[in-house]
Order: C-alpha cells, then structure tokens, then sequence
C-alpha cells in the first residue's frame, strides 16, 4: 500500500488545540512550527496528546545558541527574511518541552 494524502480528510487546525482524537497518530511530524506559537509547551502537550502511546514526534526547528542576546541578533536577523517568527529555541529548551511533556528524546542534531 503506498502512502499518500487524501485532500478529503486534511484538516486545517491550530497547534495548540489540534482537530484529532486522543491516540489518533503513530507518528507526528513538526517542521519549523514551534518558533512561530507563543506557548510552545502546549503545542507539544497537544501532539503528545494526539500521539498514541509509543508513538513517535519527528521535530525539525530552528535553534539558537543559549545566549539569550546572541539568540537576539539572531532572532533579529532571521526577521528580516520572515517576520512570523515569534521566537528560535536553544536546543536544550525545546528538549526540556518534549520531556516536560513526557517525551523521550533519542536523537538531536
């Protein structure tokens, strides 16, 4: 069986209350999502929520270094090319989101 979208079950929500039963998904892919919410701690609460159990969140974000002035510049900077962004991460707080929220982080890159 090969795997594709059906435009007829896409459905168009928020992350920080998404359209999906509790359990709903083995798998949940993120891509640069979290530097644009204000609350990213509770977009993570909702995946881990729609997630099953033993399911996997596969995050791909931007980061910064954990110097909030240098994280500064670069928000700054990365303005000019996109002004949605509403903040970058250091690693190490996005990785304290997903276990806060009773993820298991296994690989950081």
């Amino acid at each position: 069986m090969s795997a594709s979208l059906n435009p007829a079950v896409i459905r168009r929500g928020v992350g920080e209350t998404l359209p999906f039963a509790d359990g709903h998904f083995d798998i949940v892919y993120s891509s640069n999502v979290l530097e644009h919410v204000g609350d990213p701690a509770r977009v993570v609460a909702e995946i881990v929520r729609v997630l099953k159990p033993g399911g996997v969140l596969a995050l791909v974000d931007n980061v910064v270094p954990p110097d909030r002035q240098i994280a500064g510049y670069i928000k700054a900077f990365e303005k000019l090319r996109d002004p949605s962004p509403h903040w970058c991460y250091p690693t190490a707080r996005l990785e304290a989101y997903l276990t806060d929220a009773g993820l298991r982080v296994t690989r950081v890159e």
